[in-house]
């Protein structure tokens, strides 16, 4: 069984090595992108190696919506986390959008986003 790999975008870098960190101890490699333009980069490079992007909804530049559109129309596999202080309805996408992605908003606890990473690809979580 291989380890599942995360896509990680966040444009605090205190954040993204915080968030990077403690997915790393639940047992998931971990690429993390300081900005949408970044994580595309390494999508387009390794795109078939990701099984989840968790992207802040919110970045400069394109935005973390604009970037799960992209990703999920290059790949059919990948599932999409969007977080943000802000809120989201993903209601409003289209099913094939919506189905595969999932919002979670800030602040949250480190066992929530656990729970939904696993709810949506399945985990290799270890005790933290």
């Amino acid at each position: 069984m291989s380890v599942m790999r995360i896509l990680l975008v966040e444009d605090e870098d205190a954040l993204r090595q915080l968030l990077a960190k403690y997915l790393v101890r639940l047992g998931y490699e971990v690429d993390a992108a300081p900005s949408a333009e970044a994580a595309w980069t390494l999508f387009e490079q390794n795109g078939d190696v990701f099984s989840l992007l968790l992207v802040d909804l919110t970045l400069p530049g394109m935005s973390g919506d604009e970037l799960m559109r992209r990703i999920l129309n290059a790949s059919a596999n990948v599932r999409v986390l969007l977080s943000s202080g802000y809120p989201y309805d993903l209601s409003k996408m289209p099913a094939a959008v919506s189905d595969r992605a999932a919002f979670l908003q800030k602040p949250y606890l480190p066992r929530q986003l656990a729970d939904q990473i696993k709810a949506m690809v399945g985990g290799y979580e270890k005790s933290v």
